[in-house]
């Protein structure tokens, strides 16, 4: 538990957390990135080629973000229990915790990685 989870508990702001992205976030061009919804849950879609920069963005202390000419999804590694965000200037804003690398693969497929984040990798 940090410093900000157990202040949370003490001041009883114990409700859903939104997921934030501040400071410099590089920006990696990738071909195909698209963005669903369903019910609660955000499913990217992306090629194959492509995971491994979602894999290496799990594995930074720093946000970054995959981008195409008219979708952004800004990743921001952390393993608290955060909600995704649709920012209406910046585009979704994910959670993506270290266990990612364990579930994702860049084998075509669906994935879902916790309860608000899928991705299904195409060729």
């Amino acid at each position: 538990m940090g410093i900000k989870d157990l202040w949370d508990k003490i001041t009883g702001n114990t409700g859903p957390k939104l997921t934030k992205a501040s400071g410099d976030i590089s920006t990696h061009s990738v071909k195909h990135l698209e963005v669903f919804t369903a019910e609660a849950m955000v499913i990217i879609e992306l090629h194959a080629a492509d995971v491994e920069k979602v894999l290496e963005i799990a594995r930074s202390p720093t946000p970054a973000a995959l981008a195409t000419d008219t979708t952004t999804v800004i990743f921001v590694p952390t393993d608290r229990n955060v909600l995704p965000v649709k920012d209406p200037k910046k585009g979704w804003i994910l959670p993506l915790s270290s266990t990612t690398a364990d579930k994702l693969t860049s084998t075509p497929g669906d994935y879902e990685i916790n309860p608000q984040i899928a991705f299904a990798v195409i060729q």
